[in-house]
């Protein structure tokens, strides 16, 4: 008679199973539709869970690594940091290093500033505000969405983000826009999944984003429009990677063609700013 628990052997050697690449639930390798959420399963071809958010969470680190360096250069190479501030570069030396202005993207076509300044910081405070929640949806972005289409969603929350913040007409900086994107884009992922998890997921990412229109509301010099076009590119962008099936195949291609020309257009960017640092500092002497 066949004990009904499992035997030794099957312990030390459990069947193989495929996990579904958008609720993650274990799934029989013969299934080609998830029994949970009714995922598309026929081409799992993505990494494996470890794997993918090892890789998302390295793109998430490079930004952090970028974001620092980006404001110690700024200011070891700030002339008047006694004067506002010796964790604080002045506005002269965020400028130079690539902060968004209406006037030098408008009127000068220096529109490379809209991606650069989401590497800068104001100050050591904003920095690591900036840091713990960028680390903290970061991770849940990746979890839900995987590294290319994580960063994709970065990406272009970064570029609305700052395109909106020109509305305001000041000299903007901080990754604030991209930040909020990645809120709009996890409470796209929680509607678009459903059931409790999904439902949860939603209302923890409302609750971040009445959170920052309070905090943009209160304090002083917050960008506001900033965070709504970072809210809109990250609700846009989310919404369409939460309604595809499954990651892996030609979509997972694409996500992957995608997140390289927006690695290409972020590496111009920071090209572009590094220069214009390299001139005000020949300026000064």
């Amino acid at each position: 008679m066949t004990p009904p628990w499992p035997s030794k052997v099957d312990l030390l050697n459990p069947p193989k199973m495929n996990t579904c690449p958008k609720c993650r639930a274990l799934l029989d390798p013969a299934d080609k539709v998830c029994e949970y959420c009714g995922t598309s399963v026929k081409h799992l071809t993505a990494p494996s869970e470890t794997v993918d958010l090892r890789r998302a969470m390295g793109i998430f680190t490079w930004i952090l690594t970028v974001n620092f360096l980006m404001f110690m250069l700024a200011i070891a190479l700030d002339r008047h940091q006694k004067e506002e501030g010796a964790l604080s570069p002045s506005s002269q030396v965020l400028l130079a290093f690539g902060s968004n202005s209406a006037t030098k993207v408008l009127e000068d076509g220096q529109y490379w500033r809209l991606v650069s300044s989401g590497f800068l910081h104001w100050d050591l405070l904003h920095l690591l505000m900036n840091s713990a929640c960028l680390f903290i949806l970061g991770s849940q972005a990746a979890h839900a969405f995987g590294a290319n289409r994580a960063w994709v969603i970065y990406a272009c929350a970064l570029l609305t983000g700052g395109a909106f913040s020109l509305i305001s007409g000041g000299n903007s900086a901080g990754a604030s826009g991209a930040v909020c994107g990645l809120i709009a884009a996890l409470y796209q992922y929680g509607r678009h999944r459903g059931g409790d998890l999904g439902r949860v997921i939603a209302q923890r990412m409302l609750t971040w984003a009445m959170l920052i229109a309070v905090v943009g509301a209160l304090a002083p010099n917050i960008d506001n429009w900033g965070h709504a076009g970072g809210f809109l590119g990250g609700y846009l962008v989310g919404g369409y990677a939460s309604r595809l099936a499954a990651r892996g195949g030609t979509e997972d291609r694409i996500w992957w063609m995608s997140g390289v020309f927006c690695l290409l257009v972020v590496g111009v960017s920071l090209c572009f700013a590094s220069y214009s640092a390299v001139l005000y500092t020949g300026r000064l002497g």
